[in-house]
């Protein structure tokens, strides 16, 4: 298993109650005995883990371990995105201008 894929098997193990020791990409969270409730939970721990964003792609709930997979994925990419650089105006007549600015 990659590096990723032992961490949301760690993860997922504290809400299933059990040691999970593959992860198909086709396997339910369901049929790993993880409850809908515990999913906003397991998103917030792959956030901590993963230093991302965790935000469902699409607009349901992940269901699957590849729709977590596709959330880890999607969040890195996000992440490792150069931002657009947008260079904002100069205000004139701040606190600390002199008084040829506020002319």
């Amino acid at each position: 298993m990659t590096a990723q894929k032992q961490t949301l098997a760690a993860i997922l193990a504290k809400y299933a109650g059990h040691e999970i020791l593959t992860l198909d990409a086709g396997t339910s969270l369901a049929r790993l005995g993880i409850d809908v409730l515990d999913i906003p939970v397991i998103l917030l721990d792959i956030e901590d883990a993963f230093s991302v964003r965790a935000e469902p792609v699409g607009d349901d709930d992940p269901a699957t371990v590849g729709d977590l997979l596709d959330v880890i994925a999607a969040g890195l990419a996000a992440k490792d995105a150069p931002r657009a650089y947008v260079q904002r105006p100069r205000k004139k007549g701040g606190w600390m201008s002199t008084v040829a600015e506020r002319v």
